[in-house]
């Protein structure tokens, strides 16, 4: 009785799959806050877990959130209440208490002390005692019963356990607990106050101590650096999260017969791996200079597992990038492999070389790479008039209309995931004896991946245009505009695939849309970008403006923008933005000639 015991426990926790990054602790650099400024610390060891049930059809929680800790008196003087990241996710507000006036409870495992999970200068996390901690069966039954859930409820498959860290630290002097997801919402509330005080803490090991290998519950996989601070957007989409869950195989079972389709459907037929690249198609880019861009191939093959997985190199000039761990599903499948690399600051044409233990459609792709050039235009003169080929047979001008171009807004691409499944043989030796034989099997499932660009313009009159009217909406033509373009660029896919709008070159209708333009500066740069114009030379004041000509028509004014340089796997993003202001009368009619009356 006492050997099956121990067989059925080997079985429970080799089943349970843990999602948590391979390399999920950060390097050194936070470590003990105190002494770097009064009033905020974290000592290392001061930690916890939360642990929330969640149900996997619905992504929705089942079971009020558990804290976890090794400290025997976390001390907590404010705390946030037991909320998980999916719950904040879903709208819920963070809402500080008291414990005066609603206590904090954790909890002291009894299946042992918790590994350590947050990285400090002399802690080093081990994430394969981390995952068999949470996988441990004696955990799983402390967990069913502090929630009131069935053991075999619980890990039937249907539902997952979220793990996020949790850091028992001084603010402002006051002990606090909070979750990685807390602490940047907190920090919002405090204006940055956190991500200034204790950086390495708040915005770098508590929330990189746990993060994804693959997307699941709605959370992205990160990709990111684990070496630097994060931004509070980014700790509240992608990290500060382990998830667990548990398979469902009966030791009955035989493996099935596994008939892998890849959806969505592979862009070319799957093709057995094979050396060689004569004859393959030359890839060509252009790119602007001084800019992010992402250069890709696309791989087949088939059957490829973490034994065997395909590893893409491209070498670019002097640097050698090399996407590795790709896989792809036994009856064969394609994906893209990129590459994010910074365009130089002068034109050049650069030749990447593409080297792959898989059949790549390309060995070689030709980035030409070249400026983005400003035809400013004239100096508006008084005398100017419209160009004939723009008037009508009156000589008045005709006002154009805007280009019909939507450009490209949405790309959609993937990765292969690849994951065991076991399944566990019992082999006799006829002499009472014998062994366990795991002769599970891999398995694949395509991670899908969007990306979505918006943006808006916005036009307004000069700040100096004192006659302006109707918010700034009217002008008489010969006065300047300010224009301002917002980007926004959304995404579920791995930072390293993506890049924020970077370049945006505006038209105006007096020249057609053509001809002159203006390309805007950035003010904001990210996947939330902002751009405006340049200073105009051509301007007394040397504002940002550009000039309406005075001899422009009544009626709506409607520059439009190229928003551009959004790159992906799958090609560029672009965008076409426009906004309007009304332009009614010219500036004479606000000046009055006349001889001057002379003073005695």
């Amino acid at each position: 009785m006492k050997k099956i015991i121990i067989i059925l426990l080997c079985i429970f926790l080799i089943t349970p799959v843990v999602i948590f990054g391979a390399d999920g602790n950060i390097d050194t650099g936070g470590g003990d806050m105190g002494g770097v400024v009064k009033g905020y610390k974290w000592t290392p060891g001061e930690e916890g877990v939360r642990v929330t049930v969640i149900k996997d059809e619905t992504k929705q929680p089942v079971t009020t959130p558990i804290d976890f800790t090794n400290v025997k008196n976390p001390n907590v003087k404010y705390h946030f209440g037991k909320v998980s990241k999916i719950s904040y996710k879903n709208g819920a507000k963070l809402t500080r208490y008291s414990t005066a006036t609603k206590g904090y409870v954790s909890k002291r495992p009894s299946s042992g002390n918790i590994p350590i999970i947050i990285k400090s200068n002399n802690r080093k996390p081990d994430m394969k005692k981390i995952k068999a901690y949470f996988c441990d069966k004696v955990f799983i039954q402390t967990l069913s019963k502090l929630t009131g859930m069935n053991y075999e409820e619980l890990v039937c498959g249907e539902y997952k356990l979220l793990i996020e860290p949790i850091g028992y630290c001084t603010i402002k002097g006051e002990r606090y607990a909070l979750t990685a997801h807390e602490a940047a919402l907190y920090d919002e509330q405090l204006k940055g106050t956190l991500r200034s005080k204790m950086p390495s803490f708040s915005h770098k090991n508590l929330p990189l101590s746990l993060f994804l290998e693959n997307a699941d519950l709605g959370f992205p996989a990160w990709k990111g650096t684990t070496n630097n601070k994060q931004l509070n957007s980014t700790i509240k989409e992608k990290l500060g999260l382990g998830i667990i869950y548990f398979g469902n195989e009966s030791e009955e079972e035989k493996p099935p017969e596994i008939d892998i389709k890849p959806d969505p459907p592979n862009p070319n037929p799957p093709k057995p791996d094979e050396g060689g690249d004569e004859g393959k198609d030359v890839k060509e880019y252009e790119y602007r200079t001084d800019t992010d861009v992402i250069s890709s191939v696309l791989i087949s093959g088939r059957n490829r597992t973490p034994d065997h997985p395909v590893n893409v190199s491209f070498k670019i000039k002097d640097k050698t990038y090399t996407m590795k761990n790709i896989y792809l599903p036994k009856k064969g499948g394609s994906q893209y492999a990129w590459v994010k690399w910074h365009t130089p600051k002068t034109p050049e044409k650069i030749i990447i070389t593409v080297s792959s233990n898989a059949t790549s459609e390309t060995s070689k792709i030709i980035a030409n790479v070249s400026d983005l050039e400003e035809k400013t235009p004239p100096d508006p003169k008084a005398k100017d008039k419209a160009e004939p080929k723009y008037t009508d047979n009156n000589g008045k001008f005709k006002i154009p209309n805007l280009p019909d171009d939507k450009g490209k807004t949405t790309s959609t691409y993937g990765e292969w995931d690849c994951y065991w499944i076991p399944h566990w043989v019992y082999y006799s030796d006829g002499e009472g004896g014998g062994e366990w034989v795991d002769e599970g099997w891999w398995e694949w499932k395509w991670i899908p991946y969007t990306v979505n660009l918006s943006a808006t313009m916005n036009i307004k009159a000069d700040s100096k245009t004192l006659t302006a009217k109707s918010n700034g909406k009217e002008i008489k033509s010969g006065y300047g505009i300010e224009l301002k373009v917002d980007a926004n660029v959304s995404y579920n896919a791995p930072e390293g695939s993506v890049t924020g709008a970077q370049n945006i070159v505006t038209y105006y209708p007096e020249f057609y849309y053509k001809e002159y333009n203006r390309v805007l500066q950035t003010i904001k740069k990210g996947y939330n970008s902002s751009f405006e114009l340049k200073n105009n030379k051509y301007c007394p004041f040397n504002d940002k403006v550009h000039f309406t000509t005075l001899w422009f028509t009544d009626g709506k004014y409607v520059p439009y923008g190229n928003v551009m340089d959004v790159w992906t796997p799958e090609g560029m993003l672009s965008l076409n933005v426009n906004d309007f202001i009304n332009i009614k009368g010219n500036l004479y009619q606000d000046y009055h000639f006349g001889p001057i009356k002379s003073v005695s």
